[in-house]
Parts: structure tokens; C-alpha cells; sequence
């Protein structure tokens, strides 16, 4: 018993000692002059450019601004630039997990995940099926959305457009979004609508855009959704 013991307290001192994954080289600069934000993940280079602290958060742990609680106010303030550089062959799932390892050692940023059962929007197929380009999987399009009406996206997941939605369309879209179209691939197409507050003008409602534009609906119901709670953040960062 002794041994067995002995073991399993071997195997959780290994695991507490394997290092979180990092950038092999990485830089981080205050933005010089503001300008547009863009972010690139290629052959193992990571370049962001004009990117909040808010932003970059997000873009680690894969959440959108309204899931972010317990933050400084300032978080939208100041702008940064990224430059890093890992193994080429590394996914870009893993390099949001760098990312993560480099807001932490820069900005000292520590933050934990909560759960909380929710009004929610499911994003599915609707009736007659998708009306999207489907984009080969070894596309060089660069994955994204302007920032501005009408949206046409290029080599976007769906995942990443129901995170998008209730951020773009709030408050017309006033709950988070959840993904459960099934569709694992990524699409080419362009959105428009006419937000509430814009009526009486004319054209669809985001609801009738999504459906009419794309072939997919939103239907309310309940998840549990995931929460970012920072716990500490330095608004400047450490020196590369």
C-alpha cells in the first residue's frame, strides 16, 4: 500500500512539475500608433497588432468580452502589439494555450473559470440546409471579419461566429450563443441586417438575416456557459 501510495504521490509531483506551453520566442510592445486590430497565426508565428489587454484575454481563452467578470476597467484602454514564434507545427488551439502562458508571465495575469446556467441562444441548421461556401481544409485565407455591416467573413468556424453573435448584434442578440449546428468545417459568407434600434429602416432582423442570408437559426433555451473571473492583472508589461 505503502508503494502504491508512494506512487501516486510520484505521478502528481511529475505533473505539477511539467512547464505550461510557451512561445519559443516572444515580444510584447505598447502599440506605437493606433490603428486597425489584426491577428495572424501562420507557420508558427503569431502576430497580433493593435490589441487590447481585453482582446488578447479573449483571444487566449477563447471567450468573448461579455463572459469576462471581475476586470480593471482599464482593460480596453491601452493597446499592444505581439510578435511569437513557436514550432510550426503547432496547432492554433495550442498556441492559444501559449498565449495564455504569456499573458500570465507579462501581464501577471491569473484568472479562473466558472460555470453558470443561463438564458441562451442555440445556433443550428435551419430547415433546407446551410447557404455557405464550405473552404477546403488547407485554405491560406486568412480567417476573419470586418468590423463593420455588412460582415463578409472568410474561413470562419461556427463556433467562432456564435461566439461573435451576441457581440455584434447586442442588444438585439441580448444572451450568449452556443454552437450546436454540427457543421465541424470552415465557411466564406456575408451577413447584413437592420438592427432594432435602427427601425423603421427598412431590412431583416438578425433573426430573419441568419436564416434567410445563411440557412441557420437561433432558438432560445438554457446552457451552462462558461465565465472568465480575473483575479489579477498589471496593466503594464513585464519588459521582454
Amino acid at each position: 500500500m505503502k508503494a502504491l501510495v508512494g506512487g501516486f504521490l510520484a505521478i502528481s509531483a511529475i505533473a505539477q512539475t511539467v512547464p505550461a506551453p510557451a512561445f519559443e520566442v516572444a515580444s510584447v510592445k505598447a502599440s506605437v500608433e493606433p490603428g486597425k486590430f489584426s491577428t495572424e497565426y501562420k507557420n508558427g508565428r503569431m502576430t497580433i497588432a493593435n490589441a487590447s489587454l481585453s482582446i488578447l484575454i479573449c483571444g487566449a481563452y477563447r471567450v468573448t468580452p461579455n463572459r469576462i467578470r471581475s476586470g480593471p476597467n482599464w482593460l480596453e484602454d491601452d493597446r499592444f502589439d505581439v510578435a511569437a514564434k513557436t514550432d510550426p507545427a503547432t496547432s492554433q488551439d495550442d498556441a492559444r494555450l501559449m498565449l495564455r502562458t504569456l499573458l500570465a508571465e507579462r501581464f501577471q495575469l491569473k484568472a479562473h473559470q466558472e460555470q453558470k446556467l443561463l438564458d441562451s441562444y442555440t445556433l443550428t441548421v435551419a430547415k433546407g440546409g446551410i447557404k455557405m461556401e464550405a473552404v477546403p481544409g488547407d485554405s491560406p485565407v486568412k480567417a476573419g471579419c470586418p468590423s463593420k455591416l455588412p460582415f463578409t467573413c472568410t474561413n470562419l468556424r461556427m463556433a467562432d461566429l456564435a461566439s461573435m453573435l451576441s457581440n455584434v448584434a447586442a442588444p438585439d442578440i441580448d444572451r450568449p450563443v452556443i454552437d450546436e449546428t454540427g457543421l465541424a468545417g470552415n465557411y466564406n459568407f456575408k451577413l447584413s441586417w437592420t438592427a432594432m434600434s435602427n427601425r423603421p429602416a427598412p431590412g431583416p432582423t438578425i433573426f430573419e438575416a441568419l436564416q434567410e442570408q445563411l440557412g441557420l437559426k437561433l432558438q432560445p433555451g438554457k446552457h451552462t456557459v462558461e465565465y472568465l473571473v480575473i483575479d489579477h492583472v498589471e496593466r503594464k508589461p513585464i519588459e521582454n
